[in-house]
This record gives C-alpha cells, structure tokens and sequence, in this order.
C-alpha cells in the first residue's frame, strides 16, 4: 500500500529522501538570486509555522521589533501559520500578499482571512 504525500512528511524527508527539504540539501537552499548578504540573519526553519522550533521569536524580540512584515511560498501552509503563529505571539502582522504565492489562486487567496479585521496588508 502507497504511504499518501503529505506536506508534513516531505518536510521530514519523505518521498525526496533523508534530505529532502533540509538545511543544506538542494530542496532546502534559497531560490536564485535570493542568497544572504553578509550581516544578513538567517533562521532555518523546518514546521510550516516559521516560529516553531527556531530561534525566529528570540531574534525578532531582540532586535526590540513589534511588528513582523511576513511574505513567502505557500501561503496556504507555511504563510498562513507564521501569521497567525505572529499574531497568538502579539506581534503586528503585514501581509505582503503580492509577494506570496500558492500553487493555484483558490489556495492563496483566503491568507487574509488569517489576520484580524484592520491589519495592514500591502
């Protein structure tokens, strides 16, 4: 019997083997054109909710910020639980939602409904 795909078990590894989707294997790099400058800080992430077992919110709260401007890929899953994962965490939360994507629009367009009435969006 085929063992069903799901996200979460791809971000274990699953069907791509041990490394898929892991810091350091290809799965897991940044895109092109989107590397890290020196200076720049980085938190590897590895749940949907980019809090969850990292060291994001330590970070963030050092740098004394209040409010998070969130954007990415898969906004139904990763995007959508950092937002609310932001807001249960008392951040302000900015939705740039011309720069996140799913893979179909039915998918990515109820994100907004994550944050409370009058948050910003851009």
């Amino acid at each position: 019997m085929a063992v069903p795909r799901s996200p979460t078990r791809l971000s274990r590894g699953g069907d791509r083997g041990v490394g898929g989707l892991l810091a350091g294997s290809w799965h897991g790099e940044l895109t092109a054109g989107l590397g890290s400058r020196p200076g720049d800080l980085v938190v590897d992430k590895c749940r949907f909710d980019a809090f969850q077992r990292t060291s994001l919110e330590p970070l963030v709260r050092g740098l004394g910020a209040t409010e998070l401007v969130v954007c990415g890929v898969a906004t139904n899953f990763c995007v959508e639980s950092t937002v609310r994962s932001a807001i249960m965490r008392d951040f302000a939360v900015t939705l740039l939602e011309d720069a996140c994507a799913s893979t179909t629009p039915r998918l990515h367009e109820p994100v907004s409904a994550a944050l409370p009435a009058g948050s910003p969006r851009a």
